[in-house]
């Protein structure tokens, strides 16, 4: 069995909506997935502004797991006071 290493500073390139993989465009493309060694870590998302410029969105700060026998990543983080989980 393989070992696969998360830790460190990832790019995210595409993402799986209702069972559908989708590529980033140019702005969400700009995203980092930040994973420590303990899995705490981030996830910094952009999008495209009103005026065309790629804008930080979201950032969600939480723990990270990795799956692997589907080769996700899931982070769960604090929102409001309410815990909820996302799949990159």
């Amino acid at each position: 069995m393989n070992n696969v290493v998360t830790n460190g500073a990832w790019r995210p390139f595409k993402y799986e909506f209702r069972g559908e993989n989708i590529v980033l465009n140019d702005c969400e493309d700009r995203g980092v997935i930040v994973i420590n060694a303990d899995f705490s870590g981030a996830y910094d998302r952009y999008e495209s502004g009103i005026s065309g410029n790629c804008n930080l969105s979201d950032s969600f700060v939480g723990k990270w797991a990795y799956d692997n026998l589907y080769n996700t990543l899931t982070i769960t983080y604090t929102d409001a006071g309410v815990t909820k989980t996302m799949k990159k």
